[in-house]
């Protein structure tokens, strides 16, 4: 018996030894910080890699250089088997933090296809975060050329920070993609890249040079309609919109604050409100907890939404500040329910439960039978929604008034 256990503790440590020799000392890995998925012209998908150069700096950045290599496949393994003829290192997922997806392929519903491997198997965590590029995500991905080289800042910090801090974009990992598009209890929204080419470059200078003119950028092409100089051309604000897996809309920045507050998903964040008077009022907004919801199904879905939130008015108008506020503070919360009434109207009008109703409905059956008989998504379409803002109005305010 002794023999026994010590010869499966021999196994057990040389098979331990065979794997950390499998796996290699870690400057024989190309570790793939973001994989990139467009539509493909002769196969199914462009797939490209955002691959580390060199290991970590000393001050621990995980944001370091990086190069993009890419190939065609009609999945994940395929395209990766194109690719490893070109590296000498061998491709490692463990430090993959985001995968893109263009609009095209999210549109077409090829997410789903394409995100039907195992993770396990090729060892990306299931926390990875989802993102979908309004054009090419390979045009994107260079557009986080800060000048010293591709950095992957904007996708490992950037995300979070717009999520958390204003609130701009969602923050949408595999995990809750999943749980939302096979559940059927709510649909997903998934953070919005943009690509402006309205920033100054030296290849704009060239051209205006040679023309004498100086090249006029679509609006869709720059920073929510707006021009600017420096920083990269990629760009991280609004959120695609889902019916399941397929994309069916998106929304700009500011819309996608007032639905991530429709969620409970905002934490705080500044917003412009358009008073009746023409102010242009700017608030910094904390949201006190998630919104109540009650909801009845029959005849039609109907739902109470009480939302509290918390606000200071940020303004520089001494009139604003001591005549007009008594009656300027219902203008703002009959502002919020406008907003969110219209956003979920438009959301209803594209098919996507972005607001999750869903999750309350669910509740309200004893079976899995009896919530599929019901057809939520069918009893969507005609549902309403009646939205009641509370806002507490905190007693200072910010001014940049000079006495």
């Amino acid at each position: 018996m002794k023999q026994l256990s010590i010869l499966l503790i021999i196994f057990i440590l040389c098979t331990s030894m065979t794997g950390c020799l499998q796996q290699g000392a870690p400057e024989d890995h190309a570790f793939v910080l973001a994989v990139g998925v467009d539509k493909g012209k002769q196969l199914k998908y462009f797939v490209t890699f955002m691959i580390q150069k060199g290991p970590k700096d000393p001050e621990g950045d995980a944001a370091a250089e990086s190069t993009l290599v890419g190939a065609e496949g009609e999945s994940l393994f395929d395209a990766m088997r194109i690719i490893r003829a070109a590296l000498t290192k061998i491709i490692n997922f463990t430090r993959t933090s985001i995968i893109l997806f263009s609009s095209d392929a999210a549109r077409e519903g090829l997410m789903k296809d394409f995100l039907s491997f195992t993770f396990d198997s090729v060892k990306i965590r299931r926390s990875t975060y989802l993102l979908v590029i309004q054009g090419e995500v390979r045009d994107f991905m260079q557009g986080m050329d800060t000048g010293e080289g591709i950095s992957s800042e904007l996708l490992q910090s950037g995300l979070s920070n717009r999520y958390g801090i204003g609130g701009y974009v969602p923050l949408t990992n595999a995990v809750s993609f999943f749980e939302s598009t096979n559940a059927g209890r709510m649909d997903a929204i998934i953070p919005l890249g943009n690509i402006d080419e309205s920033i100054i470059s030296d290849e704009r200078k060239k051209e205006s040079e040679a023309t004498g003119e100086e090249p006029k950028p679509k609006e869709e092409d720059t920073t929510v309609g707006i021009e600017r100089i420096g920083g990269m051309k990629s760009t991280l604000m609004g959120s695609a919109i889902f019916d399941g897996w397929v994309m069916t809309g998106t929304l700009n920045g500011p819309d996608t604050q007032y639905l991530l507050i429709g969620r409970g998903e905002f934490h705080t964040g500044s917003l412009a409100i358009h008073a009746p008077d023409g102010n242009l009022i700017e608030c910094l907004i904390h949201t006190s907890g998630s919104p109540k919801v009650n909801l009845s199904l029959y005849p039609a879905p109907v739902a109470e939404v009480e939302i509290g939130i918390k606000c200071r008015v940020m303004h520089d108008s001494v009139e604003l500040l001591e005549s007009k506020w008594p009656e300027m503070g219902s203008d703002i919360e009959n502002y919020f329910e406008k907003q969110m009434s219209r956003i979920f109207e438009g959301c209803k009008s594209i098919r996507s439960d972005a607001f999750g109703f869903g999750k309350h409905a669910v509740l309200q059956f004893n079976s899995t039978d009896a919530w599929e008989e019901y057809n939520w998504k069918k009893q969507y379409e005609n549902m309403e929604a009646n939205f009641n803002v509370s806002i507490q109005f905190e007693d200072s305010f910010s001014s940049t008034h000079l006495e």
